[in-house]
């Protein structure tokens, strides 16, 4: 009988697919950078392969797509897509322009 490959990311967890569009934007760089494909919401970017130095490209590319201050730190607190993307977007928030965020509730009510 022949060995399987181990487990790892979503064929262990089971695929969830990103829910939004910032768990996608991460999901497409861990896997431009981890060299996998159909990443689940819930995989691990250190189970995934992930280490140090990508981690460093991941802030990078993630600070220039969204505009935020992410830190490495940041980064390792937070190792599923779904949550780095909750720190991205909580980094949105308090980075936004209050003049922006007050026009788009007004949208929202008026919805």
């Amino acid at each position: 009988m022949q060995d399987l490959p181990p487990c790892v990311g979503s064929e262990r967890n089971g695929f969830i697919a990103p829910a939004n569009e910032v768990e996608e934007a991460v999901a497409a760089i861990w896997s431009n950078l981890l060299n996998v494909t159909h990443l689940s919401r819930y995989d691990d970017f250190i189970e995934l392969g992930g280490d140090s130095i990508l981690a460093l490209q991941v802030v990078s590319r993630l600070q220039v797509t969204f505009h935020i201050p992410l830190t490495l730190n940041r980064l390792f607190a937070a190792t599923t897509i779904v949550e780095v993307a909750e720190v991205v977007m909580q980094l949105l928030v308090q980075h936004a322009d209050p003049e922006v965020l007050e026009n788009l509730l007004a949208e929202l009510e008026q919805d």
